[in-house]
């Protein structure tokens, strides 16, 4: 917590008889041991134990007095956490949100080329077979070797509060270098800290050497404050379709990142920014019953959902997202979807005058990943004999659910290997941020079955899904506190053209009296005439479901820290 004065404060006044937290459950109420300290105005207090969601605190200060003595009235403040389940979340370890340097994910291909290190493991790569609905998929892009300054720190934020006793330089955070002979050495002269419980540094005692190769790796040895491991392999499920949303807490492969240190001046300003708030509070990639529901408009951090076409030879042409097709009243919550992000953008250069006379303040992104709650799709089949030919449940009626998605921003350039660049302008008289993204979307855990039948998953297309021109533009804003809110909204219409692929081999008794035993009347007679002595039957699936995100429908909003230390 952080409390904004208009002048110092004398630093004797800050002590425990002048300052109390307490806490309130609706029951008891009890003191809460901190920690403080003075930044210039600023009074920093910092809980030793993690504040509880969704009960009242009230924060007290009494006695407080300016450098010249003159004594603050008593003053008091009440506020809660938003509720959620639990937190840190045992069902979902935690997620390295951002890497500098480097890209926040699990790799392979790692030295597939000079200068690149490798892709993002789980997505496209050289050992991905070709697909038996799409053939052979175009590779994802190679990531660079980024250079990093001698004198700066790795820095990596991640999604969850982390175990301080599970920062251990050298066995769960490693740092080594590439001796002439192109082994790796470890690394010694570094230091560890851990920041507000989510951002992990390493820090050289000194500096990096120039022009040394090094690689940081992060070990799922990393945990939350349950003890779930850090999971880096968030698009690795692929490697078994359908397999449960519980495996985002057994950690996975460890993530490495590759640098080359140059002893560099640097002249940009990092500006780490957060998403904030968030309706997924304790980053399990879900939405818990405890978690805030109510929404107005557009909500902070989400991108709203809508089928607008479907062509497909067995379903009809119209879906509906988060409610079964011809609901009258679906809550409009439902269609969204909500967004997990960090962002580290640099300010690169000094502002330039463009041609209409506005000015302009070149910024460079680095790309991360973006992390969403799941959405359920819901269809109709186009016929009740295709209902009872390849479903359990025998309904028309069928849900989809689309498990948490994944939009990986790129690097941009010709070789994919440049920072991502924005711009800070006027725009109608409103500081404006603007960028252009291209992303992939993935959808890891969407397991398309009719009525969950093992024998009718069809494959999708959603990996490696590329968004190109993805535009964004929104207000710059500042908080009585000083802090930056950073808005970012798409300008036009984002589409995904879904395309579920597969055949559903239904397996029917021969006779006419067993199948009787699904179905009466007409449709009973009907199934004995059509299907009467077929053991199997293949029904062609192909489906393309158009998904759109409206204008103004994604919608992000980016706080910077109260201090750039």
């Amino acid at each position: 917590m952080i409390v904004y004065f208009s002048e110092p404060l004398l630093p004797s006044s800050i002590n425990p008889d002048n300052i109390t937290l307490i806490a309130n459950d609706g029951t008891t109420s009890a003191e809460v041991a901190f920690k403080s300290r003075l930044d210039g105005p600023a009074l920093v207090i910092r809980p030793t134990e993690p504040l509880t969601h969704g009960i009242d605190y009230t924060l007290t200060m009494d006695g407080l007095v300016d450098l010249s003595g003159n004594p603050m009235a008593s003053t008091s403040r009440n506020f809660r956490l938003d509720p959620t389940a639990e937190v840190p979340p045992a069902d979902v370890g935690p997620i390295a949100l951002t890497t500098l340097p480097g890209y926040p994910c699990a790799k392979t291909d790692l030295d597939a080329q000079p200068g690149k290190q490798g892709r993002c493991l789980g997505g496209i790569t050289s050992q991905t077979p070709a697909s038996a609905n799409f053939g052979q998929r175009p590779l994802d892009d190679l990531l660079p070797i980024t250079e990093h300054p001698a004198s700066e720190p790795i820095i990596v934020r991640f999604s969850q509060d982390i175990d301080p006793d599970s920062i251990v330089a050298g066995e769960t955070v490693v740092v080594e270098k590439q001796d002439e002979n192109g082994s790796w050495q470890s690394v010694e002269g570094y230091s560890l800290s851990l920041l507000n419980g989510r951002e992990l540094r390493a820090v050289p005692l000194d500096k990096w050497e120039q022009g040394t190769n090094y690689r940081y790796v992060l070990t799922d040895g990393i945990t939350n404050q349950q003890g779930i491991p850090l999971y880096s392999r968030l698009l690795s499920q692929y490697a078994d379709p359908g397999r449960s949303l519980g495996d985002l807490s057994s950690g996975g492969q460890p993530l490495e990142n590759r640098f080359v240190a140059r002893d560099i001046t640097k002249t940009s300003v990092l500006l780490p920014l957060k998403n904030l708030p968030s309706r997924d509070v304790n980053a399990n990639l879900k939405l818990d019953p405890e978690e805030p529901d109510a929404i107005s408009g557009i909500p902070e951090n989400s991108m709203k959902l809508a089928i607008t076409e479907i062509s497909s030879g067995v379903l009809e042409d119209n879906g509906q997202i988060g409610c079964e097709v011809g609901t009258e009243a679906c809550d409009e919550f439902k269609k969204f979807i909500f967004l997990t992000a960090n962002l580290d953008v640099e300010i690169v250069g000094e502002p330039t005058v463009a041609e209409d006379g506005s000015t302009r303040v070149p910024v460079k992104l680095h790309p991360s990943v973006l992390l969403t709650t799941p959405s359920d799709i819901w269809v109709n089949l186009s016929s009740q004999l295709l209902a009872v030919l390849a479903t359990s449940d025998l309904q028309t009626s069928q849900e989809f659910d689309t498990g948490p998605l994944a939009l990986r921003m790129r690097y941009q350039g010709e070789n994919r290997d440049g920072l991502i660049d924005g711009v800070i302008l006027q725009k109608d008289g409103q500081l404006t941020f603007e960028t252009e993204l291209d992303v992939y979307l993935d959808a890891p855990y969407l397991n398309v079955r009719l009525s969950g039948l093992a024998n009718t998953r069809l494959e999708d297309n959603l990996r490696s899904y590329p968004i190109n021109g993805l535009k964004l533009s929104g207000p710059i804003t500042f908080l009585d506190d000083g802090r930056i809110v950073i808005e970012q909204r798409n300008v036009e219409p984002i589409v995904l053209s879904t395309r579920l692929l597969g055949r559903a081999t239904v397996g029917l008794l021969e006779e006419e009296s067993a199948i009787c035993s699904i179905g009466t009347g007409l449709l009973c007679r009907l199934l004995g005439g059509v299907v009467n002595g077929v053991v199997n039957s293949v029904i062609d699936v192909d489906t393309e479901l158009t998904i759109q995100v409206a204008p103004n429908e994604l919608q992000l909003r980016y706080v910077s820290p109260y201090t750039q230390k």
